[in-house]
């Protein structure tokens, strides 16, 4: 146990860790066009333990940050692959993703990663393996949801990042009750991919996509002894253990 103090700044900051053991975080990188106040986001990750830390973004050539700006920085790393992804909003319209293989080493990135050029607010990205459309290039499809306002939509990505389909409505405030923020995905090992919202009558609801986003389920309520949650909720947190237990 212990803190681990990162040597910039950083705004709601998300973490991942990979299954070589390092940690990454969204942040700010210290020079920038921003300037030595803010600079541009990056990731900073710790290869030994939180001994040192070191800013691995993706950079232009001429120094400057891949990613321009950022509202709701978002790191992901795809455990079963290492693929380290970082999303940032460009604000409100819509966002820009770049993923490294390498930890940080070596970066790629999409300019134009949302789908749509809708609200896109407060974006969660995950990735779970294939079961109904094929991939290219990489194994897993990769998912951008987004708060759209009255809506909450999910992009998919059967190409590791480099393109995504126009979003798919998931979350819709007059069918459902409740729309707009949505808290984290996550994938259970047979590939389904689960997506929990908050916010809701009743308390919050969870939906799931069986065929790689195309379609999701209606919405699944959470409660507690068959009673319903009033308790008001901002970022219900989902986890799957490998017997297919879901939990919130």
């Amino acid at each position: 146990g212990g803190q681990y103090l990162f040597p910039a700044s950083a705004t709601e900051p998300s973490i991942g860790t990979d299954a070589k053991g390092a940690v990454y975080m969204t942040g700010n990188s210290r020079a920038g066009p921003l300037g030595a106040a803010r600079g541009h986001p990056t990731i900073w990750a710790t290869f030994d333990h939180g001994a040192t830390f070191k800013d691995v973004g993706p950079t232009l050539p001429t120094g400057d940050g891949a990613h321009p700006n950022s509202n709701d920085p978002i790191v992901y790393v795809d455990y079963a692959t290492g693929r380290v992804f970082m999303d940032d909003i460009l604000p409100l319209s819509c966002g820009a993703l770049s993923w490294s293989d390498d930890q940080g080493k070596s970066w790629m990135t999409n300019p134009y990663s949302c789908g749509n050029s809708n609200v896109n607010d407060h974006q969660t990205v995950g990735a779970a393996k294939a079961r109904a459309h094929p991939t290219v290039g990489y194994p897993n499809v990769v998912y951008r949801c987004v708060n759209n306002g009255v809506v909450s939509e999910c992009a998919m990505s059967f190409t590791g990042g480099l393109s995504f389909t126009p979003q798919v409505p998931v979350f819709v405030s007059a069918r459902d009750g409740c729309a707009g923020l949505t808290s984290h995905l996550r994938s259970g090992p047979d590939g389904k991919m689960y997506l929990p919202k908050a916010d809701c009558p009743g308390g919050p609801l969870i939906k799931v996509t069986a065929d790689d986003g195309i379609t999701w389920t209606s919405p699944i309520r959470i409660n507690r002894g068959g009673k319903a949650d009033n308790v008001d909720h901002w970022n219900p947190s989902v986890a799957l253990t490998s017997d297919g237990a879901v939990h919130v």
